[in-house]
C-alpha cells in the first residue's frame, strides 16, 4: 500500500518536473526510463505501463487529443517492453559465456543436468 501511494507520489512529481518540456523530448525520456525499468527483472510489466500512460497521458493533453495520446503511450510501452526484453537476452547471452558466471549459477550440478534433461524431451509426458 505505502509503495503504491509513493509511485503515485512520484509520477505526479515527474509530470510536474516535466510539464516544462515539450512533447517529444518527453518521449524520449520516458522511454529511455522505460526501458532501463524493464532490463530489471524484480520490476513488474505493470509498473511501467502505469508510468508510460501517466506521464504521455498528462503530457498529450496539451499537444493532441486523447486518443492519440493512447496510442503514442501504447506503442511508446511495447517499444520500450521490446527492446528491454532484447537487451534481457542479450545481456544473458553475453555472461553466459563467461565461465565465472557458469561456474556460479552451477551449470555442471547434478540438479541443472536433470533440469536440462527434462527441457530437451520433447512434448510432455507425466513420467
Amino acid at each position: 500500500v505505502l509503495g503504491s501511494k509513493f509511485t503515485f507520489i512520484l509520477f505526479s512529481w515527474l509530470n510536474r518536473v516535466l510539464a516544462a518540456f515539450p512533447f517529444w523530448p518527453v518521449c524520449a525520456i520516458v522511454f529511455f526510463v522505460g526501458f532501463g525499468m524493464f532490463l530489471l527483472p524484480p520490476v513488474p510489466g505493470s509498473a511501467v505501463y502505469v508510468f508510460v500512460g501517466i506521464v504521455i497521458g498528462k503530457q498529450a493533453q496539451h499537444s493532441m487529443n486523447f486518443w492519440a495520446g493512447v496510442a503514442v503511450a501504447s506503442a511508446l510501452g511495447l517499444v520500450a517492453k521490446l527492446t528491454g526484453s532484447v537487451g534481457q537476452y542479450g545481456i544473458g547471452l553475453t555472461l553466459g559465456r563467461d565461465i565465472r558466471v557458469q561456474k556460479l549459477i552451477g551449470v555442471d550440478t547434478a540438479p541443472t543436468r536433470a533440469l536440462e534433461r527434462i527441457l530437451k524431451d520433447e512434448g510432455w509426458s507425466v513420467g
